[in-house]
């Protein structure tokens, strides 16, 4: 990811002696705006540190505390005096191999606040910065620590940042603690007061609003929680864990992103934009691509009876069925999942040690005969004891290209943040992509690690076997909640496809419920650059829709949404290249859309479309396949039934 241009402009410079200390002679705080004007930021200072948004001239967040919390009684933000203002304008550009847009606009304009907290003599202030950048898309805040004697080393113990709207609006937050959740409607006088998971999304009477963060390196993520005021209609942050450092320090950006229209913001850049860029400086070894599960997900592996449901299991023959399966569809990779090694036993090297029914050796060699490559699961727990070094170092020498690591079990403490990066730095030294189960949501990492190529954070597919919290609705709020933080790996791709009056969970094999067009449409609709679909290759072959599946990419040179209704439709166009894939969801009753084909190129395509029927409400696995010519200019009718999906393709001829 190689920057394309640097085009910094400054606009603005406010630069007021330091030796002015008296409030009377504080610096004004200017207010800034979007590059196109609609949105703007207003800090004030006068009664405790606050900041507030407007959109169109028409406030979108009333004034809302700013500040961080320490222990031993500092309080920043509570009386402050501002020494310093600077605002400056940014326009770059920077490429992307694995997101939404391959080409990311970097445009924003930038208040840097440097500030003062005056405390009673003989206690020393203590300076701070507060950064606000304004984008056409949103807006992010982070707190600076600069390096100073009365802040050396500390704890900090409360983020005291809030998110307060104008009215009692229509919002969505995770129903608890955990990353893996469901996304329940509720008013914002209703915000719980137990810290819940981002991103809260807000439908404000003027845009819709998506709050998250970003950039949370060896810092603690954020978790919302309610405001405890009366009357006051919102969230605070709630820090994960105390954060533990020394100055100077920057926080993780607390960030809104801020559309007209739910579908624009599953095409919002904002959070990657605001990661750190890439620590890898050379990025060609790592390769998106589309995965074959193990026998784990459907559950049965018929090779190997003797174990089923969540205790299912691939051996050496099963999993070579499916390297077999994987290299018909030209896919990428395929993943060995848990239960390869004994994860539970004391051996301090238990990790790099296959139990009998799995020949390491043998499977790497077929895979390679294959053209296929091979990810390996691991518990996360089994590598202090070894070394993720050591780790890394004989997975790769094996002919592994990537690892799975699992069952992290925690939502984002700074301890956690820190180790990640250690895994990320020690799997880039030795060429492996990563995937990381059990853990938070995405906070842009992929960005600054791209070996990272995908994460859990997500009540995904798998739920199918845990539960029946993996509903159609949920899967239609994906895009509009986790999805919109980053790559998350849901695991699509189920083929026994059910009504949900008549889906049981923890069927053998698995079945999931919603038409088979919605699972092809969720494997574009949630980005995630490892694709990891989630069926048995017997469920696959000679299947309707398969076709969808082969040569589908996992990254895209742009993203464009199409038509929207929050929780309710979204339809999504992603172009590769020259050619563009059409992708649709619904929530509980068939719709109909038009779709006009303006975003073609010039020429005429060949449209190949995977649609429901009316046999699909109660046949969900019935599938209409068809081919036609089109071009730039046409309109398209595409039907969903209940709990149904659209999918196509569009190749130049």
């Amino acid at each position: 990811m190689k920057p394309i241009s640097f085009v910094i402009s400054i606009l603005t410079s406010l630069t007021f002696a330091d030796f002015l200390t008296s409030p009377a002679y504080a610096a004004a705080i200017p207010k800034i705006s979007s590059p196109d004007g609609k949105i703007s930021v207003s800090i004030q200072s006068t009664n405790g540190l606050t900041y507030s948004i407007d959109l169109d001239g028409a406030p979108l967040l009333i004034p809302s505390k700013l500040g961080l919390a320490f222990e031993g009684g500092l309080q920043l933000g509570e009386n402050v005096q501002v020494l310093d203002t600077k605002v400056r304008a940014n326009n770059t550009a920077w490429r992307d191999d694995f997101g939404k847009f391959s080409t990311v606009k970097d445009r924003y304009r930038e208040l840097t606040l440097r500030l003062r907290e005056k405390r009673p003599a003989p206690t020393e202030a203590v300076d701070f910065e507060v950064l606000v950048r304004a984008y056409d898309d949103g807006v992010a805040l982070r707190y600076v620590l600069p390096k100073q004697q009365s802040l050396g080393q500390f704890k900090l113990v409360d983020d005291k940042t809030e998110f307060l709207f104008t009215g009692d609006h229509r919002a969505w937050i995770g129903a608890s603690a955990e990353a893996e959740c469901v996304y329940p409607e509720i008013r914002l006088s209703q915000m719980p007061g137990d810290r819940r998971i981002l991103p809260l999304v807000v439908e404000a009477p003027n845009a819709w609003v998506a709050v998250g963060e970003a950039d949370v390196r060896d810092w603690s993520g954020s978790f919302l929680t309610s405001t405890g005021k009366p009357g006051v209609f919102g969230a605070k942050a709630s820090l994960v864990s105390a954060v533990e450092s020394t100055t100077p320090r920057e926080s993780a950006w607390h960030a809104l992103i801020i559309a007209r229209k739910a579908g624009d913001l599953t095409v919002s850049t904002l959070l990657t934009n605001l990661a750190t860029p890439s620590q890898i400086k050379d990025t060609s070894w790592i390769k998106p691509g589309i995965s074959a599960w193990d026998a784990w997900w459907t559950g049965r592996n018929r090779h190997w009876d003797q174990y089923s449901g969540l205790h299912s299991r691939g051996n050496t023959q099963s999993h070579k069925e499916y390297i077999d399966f994987a290299a018909e569809m030209g896919w990428s990779y395929m993943l060995v999942d848990w239960f390869w090694y004994d994860q539970e036993s004391p051996d301090p090297e238990t990790a790099i040690k296959p139990q009998g029914h799995i020949d390491m050796p043998e499977l790497m060699a077929y895979a390679k005969t294959k053209g296929v490559k091979l990810i390996l699961w691991v518990n996360s727990k089994n590598i202090p004891s070894i070394g993720a070094d050591k780790l890394f170092a004989t997975y790769a020498k094996w002919g592994a290209v990537g690892v799975k690591i699992d069952f992290f079990q925690n939502n984002g403490s700074q301890g956690t943040q820190r180790w990640h990066e250690e895994l990320l730095a020690a799997a880039a030294k030795h060429q492996l992509v990563v995937d990381f189960h059990g853990v938070y949501t995405s906070t842009g990492l992929s960005r600054t690690w791209p070996n990272l190529l995908t994460q859990e954070g997500v009540l995904g597919v798998e739920y199918v076997k845990l539960g029946n919290a993996f509903t159609p609705s949920h899967m239609m709020m994906l895009p509009f909640t986790r999805g919109l933080l980053g790559p998350a790996d849901v695991t699509p791709g189920a083929f026994l496809n059910v009504r949900e009056d008549a889906f049981v969970p923890n069927s053998i094999p698995a079945t999931s419920p919603g038409t088979r067009a919605r699972q092809l449409a969720l494997a574009v609709l949630i980005d995630s650059p490892f694709l990891c679909l989630c069926d048995d290759p017997i469920h696959y072959r000679g299947q309707p829709g398969i076709g969808f599946y082969r040569n589908l990419p996992t990254t895209w040179d742009e993203t464009r949404a199409l038509s929207s209704e929050i929780m309710k439709h979204l339809v999504q166009a992603r172009r590769k290249r020259n050619g563009w894939w059409i992708a649709g969801m619904n929530h509980q009753q068939p719709l109909e859309l038009d779709i006009k084909l303006d975003f073609l190129g010039e020429g005429s395509y060949t449209l190949t479309t995977y649609a429901d029927t009316p046999e699909s409400v109660q046949r969900p696995s019935s599938l209409a396949e068809n081919t036609r010519e089109v071009k730039r200019g046409d309109t398209i009718r595409i039907r969903m039934e209940n709990a149904g999906g659209y999918a196509a393709t569009l190749q130049p001829k």
